[in-house]
């Protein structure tokens, strides 16, 4: 086998083998190792909530006219505009002046939590 052949067959392995070591959400800012998923049942109340409180409540709360993610049921009927706006475009929350929004973690329990059905 020529040389090249072996280069490109160790590359290939290379990648194959990261492909399947990590998870790759669709919001490119989200990679995440299968250790950092929770491995439990998330509900709302427990999980996501205090998610919600730390970094999206500023905003969204009940005096502002935005959605109150601090209402399990509001958040429930708005589980597909946090699937869309949070996972998979990234566009909330809005990143603070230190460049930061919500942690690899924290978006892996929010997946989990509307994957599993948005548990109360």
């Amino acid at each position: 086998m020529k040389s090249s052949n072996v280069t490109i067959l160790v590359v290939t392995a290379i990648v194959v083998a990261l492909g399947i070591k990590s998870i790759y959400f669709k919001d490119k800012r989200v990679r995440s190792s299968h250790a950092e998923a929770p491995k439990q049942i998330i509900s709302y109340e427990k999980h996501v909530k205090p998610i919600f409180a730390k970094n999206c409540s500023a905003c969204h709360n009940a005096d502002s006219g935005l959605p109150n993610w601090l209402d399990y049921q509001t958040a429930y009927d708005n589980r597909q505009k946090i699937q869309d706006k949070v996972l998979d475009k990234g566009q909330m929350p809005p990143q603070n002046a230190n460049g930061f929004g919500l942690t690899r973690h924290e978006l892996a329990v929010l997946k989990v939590w509307l994957d599993q059905g948005a548990n109360k």
